[in-house]
């Protein structure tokens, strides 16, 4: 529902599962933990090795670890 209503919606790590889960990511550049790269491509995501990944068409901001944000 916040990703609906426009919210900014983030994820680190192992978080992506969460938004697989919400079914937010289809076409959504992002990236995750190596553990969970799979899954977020299955899930039709654009997946990149970036440690940190801002996607503003779709409000969703990722991360592979907690150390990779500034």
């Amino acid at each position: 529902d916040a990703h609906k209503a426009g919210a900014v919606i983030g994820h680190i790590c192992h978080g992506a599962s969460l938004a697989i889960s919400a079914r937010i990511l289809k076409g959504v550049k992002t990236t995750c933990f190596c553990a969970v790269k799979d899954d977020v491509i299955n899930a039709g995501c654009i997946w990149s090795d970036d440690k940190c990944v801002v996607d503003a068409e779709h409000r969703i901001v990722s991360a592979q670890t907690p150390e990779d944000l500034p």
